[in-house]
């Protein structure tokens, strides 16, 4: 586990949220135009992008690699730059279930939040994989935090 958040992410992104929570998310609601279901994995990506910005602290000047590199929506590559990937395949031995929510996860392509033809199981579906409380995605990365 890291050490308490010492360091400034207001130079790397403004206005960002520190500790997203599923929380803040509510009950999907399919069909509307306000799909929260669309927020949960820019939630994910948004926690993985914290992690790696917690590696730059207040007045260091951030690795260009690093910075240019995380400018993605790629969630294997986000794992990688928050040095998270070894945490990762212990938990796809440890839960099968975990390893299944990842797969359907990283399955979403970011054109996907513009789709208004989604099905609404498929959307509930990706809200729960990343939003359980066990084999979660967020649950996953709050114990990396």
């Amino acid at each position: 586990m890291l050490p308490p958040l010492r360091c400034s992410l207001a130079v790397l992104v403004p206005n960002l949220v520190l500790r997203p929570t599923v929380d803040e998310l509510g009950e999907p609601r399919v069909g509307q135009q306000t799909v929260r279901w669309r927020s949960s994995h820019q939630l994910y990506e948004c926690a993985l992008k914290a992690r790696i910005a917690r590696k730059t602290c207040r007045f260091d000047f951030p690795d260009r690699r690093t910075v240019a590199d995380s400018h993605t929506h790629d969630l294997n590559k986000l794992v990688e730059l928050a040095d998270l990937k070894p945490q990762l395949d212990a938990a796809f031995s440890a839960d099968k279930e975990f390893k299944l929510n990842w797969l359907l996860v990283t399955d979403w392509k970011v054109e996907d939040r513009y789709n208004l033809d989604i099905v609404p199981d498929d959307a509930e579906e990706l809200y729960r994989a990343i939003s359980a409380r066990k084999s979660g995605m967020m649950a996953w990365i709050r114990r990396h935090w």
